[in-house]
């Protein structure tokens, strides 16, 4: 420890990061699993990194005041690919599930996991996958 008062300005910065973290992802994955989205990866990647980008990104800026603008973009770039990661993890695993679940014969529905449930997540009987709110 410094003694100059920078571990609490550090546990300070990661949990308020942690929060827009948590912020970002929720807004994000509620966007990402609103629909079907396994057939077009880089759509959705993109799609996210908007949203994350327009909604969680700019306060991400704000527990890193006073650091260097090369740290800044490091923590933010490393930050964002973090966030959009797990947002297209979570809906794309329940999605891959869902083919794994199809069956040729019929159509298959199935609610979005928490705290998604008032998503809706299915298969028609083509096997084209839809997702609606």
């Amino acid at each position: 420890m410094k003694g100059n008062g920078s571990t609490p300005v550090f546990i300070f910065r990661f949990l308020v990061l942690a929060l827009v973290g948590l912020w970002g992802w929720y807004f994000c994955a509620m966007f990402r699993t609103s629909g079907w989205g396994y057939d077009d990866l880089w759509r959705e990647l993109w799609g996210t990194l908007l949203v994350f980008s327009i909604f969680a990104l700019p306060f991400g800026f704000l527990p890193l005041i006073g650091v260097s603008w090369r740290r800044k973009f490091a923590v933010l770039t490393a930050f964002t690919c973090l966030c959009v990661l797990a947002v297209e993890v979570f809906a794309r695993t329940q999605e891959y599930l869902v083919l794994q679940s199809w069956s040729a014969a019929g159509g298959y529905i199935e609610r979005r996991w928490w705290p998604f449930e008032h998503h809706d997540l299915g298969l028609m009987k083509d096997g084209t996958g839809w997702g609606c709110d």
